[in-house]
């Protein structure tokens, strides 16, 4: 048994590590002075307010889903488990972080792939690849890290409580993500 959690911690660390080493090769590849560092400022501030909408609304759904589940249990005079309620919130916050990151991320990616494009085609796809991996990584690391944890300190039953969370917060992000991306494309139509 102790063999299956170190097994699982070196293959989430591995991943963990894969997702900044690849991260840190983006970085590395970004120039220093460029009209795509400008349009990558704008991006990054715009994801910035929507991240802090986002992420504020997404922690008041999981409020009121808390208190709709106490007022269940109280009203049909049955006991709430509070160690899922408790996985339930570990698995949101940590899908909003990993939600942050790849927000923060993602317009040093966008000016990487600007840069590239002036290249051969098949630059630009294999940095885009690179990104998307980096992402990947990253977000199921985080995810799978908080797997483990909560499986370990609150017990292998609650993990449903925190893939409820991961897969609530999921939705809304993802949903979010729709309404902020067309929103956008209004705005880009009007400008140009």
């Amino acid at each position: 048994s102790m063999n299956m959690y170190f097994v699982s911690f070196f293959c989430t660390g591995l991943i963990l590590l894969m997702g900044m080493l690849l991260s840190f090769f983006i970085y590395r590849k970004l120039p220093e002075k460029s009209i795509a560092k400008e349009l990558s400022a704008v991006v990054a501030e715009g994801l910035e307010v929507f991240n802090r909408k986002i992420i504020l609304a997404v922690l008041q759904v999981f409020v009121v889903l808390v208190l709709l589940l106490w007022g269940f249990s109280f009203m049909r005079d049955k006991p709430i488990y509070w160690l899922q309620v408790l996985s339930f919130f570990v698995g949101g916050i940590l899908m909003c972080l990993a939600f942050y990151l790849a927000l923060k991320l993602a317009p040093r990616m966008i000016m990487g792939i600007l840069e590239q494009s002036k290249n051969f085609a098949s630059d630009t796809i294999r940095f885009i690849y690179i990104c998307s991996s980096a992402l990947g990584f990253l977000i199921v690391g985080i995810v799978f890290f908080g797997f483990l944890i909560v499986g370990i300190v609150l017990g292998m039953e609650n993990i449903v409580g925190y893939g409820f969370g991961v897969m609530v917060v999921g939705f809304f992000l993802r949903v979010g993500g729709g309404i902020f991306k067309a929103n956008i494309n209004v705005v880009c139509d009007n400008i140009f």
